[in-house]
């Protein structure tokens, strides 16, 4: 992770994978949770949906590794909760790689 953006993570994101849906077609997310280290900046950016369209972000977040030291692995699809303990939906997420292949960073706009 580039040293610049390591130092700016002084915030702590809570990432949950989405395991399916209910009868009624809403999402559910594991329980299992994974806290890592971030930086949430209320900016606004245009970005590619997931169905390829433009759309407004609101927020962008800066993840990085976990206190384990475990790399970020979201999708749209994840369950984001910020530090103000708000979970906005997750439009696009950009994956940063090191020069060895393996993920530095994740860049998550949400709504």
């Amino acid at each position: 992770m580039t040293l610049a953006v390591h130092r700016r993570m002084d915030q702590t994101v809570t990432v949950s994978a989405l395991s399916g849906m209910n009868a009624y077609g809403d999402p559910q997310y594991s329980t299992g949770t994974a806290s890592h280290k971030a930086r949430v900046e209320g900016v606004q950016r245009l970005v590619k949906g997931p169905d390829g369209r433009d759309v407004m972000a609101r927020t962008v977040v800066y993840v990085g590794y976990t206190t384990a030291g475990v790399a970020p692995t979201i999708t749209v699809q994840s369950k984001l909760t910020l530090p103000d303990a708000t979970t906005p939906p997750i439009i696009a997420v950009d994956t940063l790689r090191m020069r060895s292949g393996g993920t530095d960073h994740q860049v998550v706009y949400c709504g």
